[in-house]
């Protein structure tokens, strides 16, 4: 009898609709690989029987195949720890069934440590419009001291819920934990896996002390992506020397612009300038001046964001047009460009600069840096920077 159990990996009630779906879908691969037969056999002739075969194998084939799965489809797995004994236990059941079909046990002097880390795993939307999604779920690493087996042994949690029932016993064993938060999908598919996680990916000691979803390991997260372990880089992948401070928020700059924009506009007027001597403003002064005003803002703007998306630099665009529209002659025609012109010309040129600022002086506010900061990995090099 195993003792300790933790969590299975038993379906729910919605999920054993698709054995239902499958059998049916499996039964009609039947039927048309019959029926293709006797079509061929009705034909007769030699085209038909080769046509008709073909089709009547694949169909026959993709029947057996489905059968299959949904055999593999009643196995669900149980796992726990025997505190009593001193192994970690895995079981394969199969619904119904009253004995494990199959049993693995890790004794406890077998396994050097044990790493928490976040695994990613693809999810496709049946609907209409499926999207792929990808998605962090907790998952360990068992680092085996009988390396002539296998070196790593993998688990991964279906919910955030069984791995706080795991590490709630395992920590019991006084093996060391450690906890990383670069995700193990490619260092368990390398023949050096078990080297590079002894001196490779980026590990601190783990204790567990509560839900993991309180940890900062971005389990179950959609938005956290490009974080996989990749062991040609280093701890060292980005100095954080190099990032900038920015004090203005987007809205502030935005703000400031309108005001220094019109602001031009209204001076010339109280110094008496009333006659337009260019198309845009009273003077070619005023309106290089504001020119200037609308670019710079602009630059600063796309600087400020969290995310230059289309959308928010899009509206500093519009902001600008209507500026212009503002202050532009009287009586132009309505497809003059004398004001939006040149505005237009600049904002390629700014749009680029922003862009290249962004990547080569990144701001801590810039959304991909925000979320390098938080990761474990570099606060050690974030509190240097902070002390320096």
């Amino acid at each position: 009898m195993l003792e300790g159990k933790t969590h299975d990996s038993k379906r729910g009630k919605m999920d054993k609709v698709d054995p239902i779906l499958t059998k049916l879908t499996a039964f009609i691969l039947y039927g048309c690989a019959a029926g293709s037969l006797y079509g061929a056999f009705i034909i007769g002739e030699i085209y038909a029987y080769v046509l008709f075969g073909a089709f009547a194998a694949g169909s026959l084939f993709l029947g057996i195949k489905l059968r299959g799965t949904v055999d593999n489809l009643d196995l669900f797995y149980e796992f726990g720890i025997d505190l009593t004994k001193n192994f970690f236990w895995e079981a394969q059941w199969r619904e119904g069934g009253n004995q494990p079909e199959n049993v693995h046990e890790i004794p406890f002097n077998t396994v050097k440590s044990i790493l928490l880390a976040p695994y990613e795993v693809t999810r496709i939307s049946t609907a209409k419009n499926g999207k792929t999604t990808y998605h962090d779920v907790p998952a360990i690493l068992m680092r085996r001291s009988d390396e002539e087996k296998v070196p790593l042994h993998l688990m991964i949690f279906q919910t955030k819920h069984d791995a706080d029932a795991w590490l709630t016993q395992a920590q019991k064993t006084g093996i060391p934990m450690y906890s990383s938060d670069e995700r193990i999908n490619t260092l368990i598919t390398r023949r050096d896996g078990h080297e590079l996680y002894d001196k490779g990916i980026f590990k601190e000691p783990y204790a567990y002390e509560g839900p993991v979803n309180e940890d900062r390991l971005y389990f179950n997260s959609r938005w956290h992506r490009g974080h996989t372990y990749d062991p040609e880089k280093t701890i060292k992948e980005y100095d954080f020397k190099s990032v900038v401070r920015f004090p203005l928020k987007a809205w502030q700059v935005l703000i400031a612009t309108i005001v220094l924009f019109l602001a031009v506009f209204f001076i010339e007027m109280g110094l008496g300038y009333t006659i337009y001597e260019s198309e845009v403003f009273h003077t070619i002064p005023g309106m290089i001046l504001g020119q200037i005003i609308l670019l710079a803002g602009y630059t600063l703007y796309g600087y400020a964001l969290k995310k230059a998306t289309i959308v928010r630099l899009g509206l500093f665009f519009i902001v600008g047009a209507l500026l212009l529209a503002s202050v532009t002659k009287p009586g132009l025609p309505e497809d003059s460009l004398a004001g939006i012109g040149p505005f237009v010309v600049g904002t390629v040129l700014v749009l680029i600069l922003v862009f290249v600022l962004r990547k080569i002086k990144p701001a801590d506010h810039h959304f991909h840096m925000a979320e390098k900061m938080k990761r474990m990995r570099y606060q050690n090099q974030i509190e240097q920077h902070e002390n320096s």
